[in-house]
């Protein structure tokens, strides 16, 4: 078997972010540190791991030359009735364009995002997007981004099977 080097980057991003993480939630137990700076580094950081996950997500859907939304069909299925891929590539879009959304245009732009996100049950007019999506998408699971790596790799799975069903 193949070794997946993509998913080892991704799990030793993964372990970086979880730790990270866990360092500022240990800090937020510090009486002298502002609640909204925590909160600030949480979704700072969580959505970095959102980022690497989509970067994860790319690279096996172009390595394997599958078309983007063929590719975000498969894999586990979400409670909202989201395959779990599209909803982790789409909390990194997020991450990485929402400031340019806003304002009179913001319509036109992350049309896609924003259904699913709302679909995850996630209010994106609130603040801390990217906490909300990793609370929703893990539920009662731990809420670090090593939980989430299975379910990519069974994503990739099912991806890597579907190349060998005849169409």
């Amino acid at each position: 078997m193949t070794i997946d080097l993509d998913l080892e980057f991704l799990q030793d991003s993964s372990t970086l972010v979880d730790s990270l993480l866990a360092r500022v939630e240990r800090l937020a137990s510090n009486a002298n540190v502002d609640p909204e700076a925590i909160h600030a580094r949480i979704e700072y950081l969580t959505g970095r791991g959102f980022v690497s996950c989509q970067e994860y997500i790319i690279r096996v859907r172009v390595r394997e030359g599958v078309l983007h939304k063929h590719a975000m069909s498969f894999g586990p299925v979400h409670s909202c009735g989201v395959p779990v891929a599209k909803i982790v590539h789409e909390a990194g879009i997020y991450q990485k364009h929402h400031s340019a959304w806003e304002g009179a245009n913001a319509e036109r732009f992350g049309k896609a995002t924003r259904e699913t996100l709302m679909r995850l049950g996630v209010d994106i007019g609130q603040p801390y997007v990217m906490t909300h999506v990793l609370v929703d998408l893990l539920s009662s699971l731990p809420q670090r981004f090593e939980s989430l790596i299975p379910f990519l790799q069974q994503w990739r799975d099912a991806l890597l099977r579907s190349k060998h069903v005849p169409r």
